[in-house]
């Protein structure tokens, strides 16, 4: 069976060690974050099938990483903290978390959690299907994607980009969550970087790139996929 990746997102770094040697001494493959900005970077670089979340970080909140993390992850995110109040876990669930556990909580415990959450959900790459809508087909196990029946030549990042506006239908994505689940860094204000990757998908799809129907522009906030336009 495929060893499972695990990535542990906590401030503690005395925490966040004991539960990163436990699991691996489990049989899991393991990697650390200190702050929710590497948190994500290590989620688009190490494609953990799990992730373990604090919210209390000096940064980013666990909230906010686990909202920016759905724009584009699949895989389980399971909230540990000390913020024991019902309403927080109702907001952890509500922003896409599959499970919240809370502070302290007994290594054994959170492996038969972690262990319970991966044999129920576990979703590999490999598993992953096509998604299309109208002309536009998008495979996102062999990372291709093909207009018209035609296969368009991608780069790494507008293959990431399409990817997120296809999980993502008719939602607004703002243009500073698009730059940092891109670029891993929170975006400046000034970079033109999605907008330009955006300009491109446009050529690949829209019939008049200057009048998107496909890829809608919200001034001043950022994008939707618009699903109507591509029937």
């Amino acid at each position: 069976m495929q060893v499972r990746k695990i990535l542990v997102i906590d401030d503690n770094v005395k925490l966040n060690e004991l539960i990163t040697h436990f699991l691996a001494d489990n049989g899991f493959t393991v990697r650390s974050a200190y702050n929710g900005e590497d948190g994500i970077f290590f989620a688009k670089s190490f494609a953990p099938d799990l992730i373990i979340l604090d919210v209390e970080m000096p940064d980013l909140s666990g909230y906010e990483v686990c909202q920016l993390l759905r724009v584009e992850y699949q895989g389980v995110i399971l909230f540990l903290t000390c913020h024991t109040d019902p309403d927080d876990e109702l907001k952890g669930l509500q922003l896409g978390a599959d499970d919240y556990l809370k502070k302290p909580v007994l290594p054994e415990v959170l492996l038969m959690r972690v262990n319970k959450i991966l044999d129920a959900t576990f979703k590999s790459y490999e598993n992953a299907t096509k998604i299309i809508f109208g002309a536009l087909e998008v495979d996102l196990n062999n990372y291709t994607v093909s207009y018209a029946n035609k296969q368009l030549e991608l780069s790494a990042k507008e293959f990431e980009l399409i990817k997120i506006f296809v999980l993502n239908p008719n939602k607004l994505l703002k243009r500073e969550h698009l730059y940092l689940m891109l670029k891993g860094v929170e975006y400046d204000g000034v970079d033109r970087f999605v907008d330009v990757m955006v300009s491109r998908l446009r050529q690949y799809v829209e019939d008049d790139a200057k009048n998107p129907s496909k890829i809608k522009t919200v001034w001043g906030k950022g994008y939707i996929f618009c699903t109507d336009a591509w029937e």
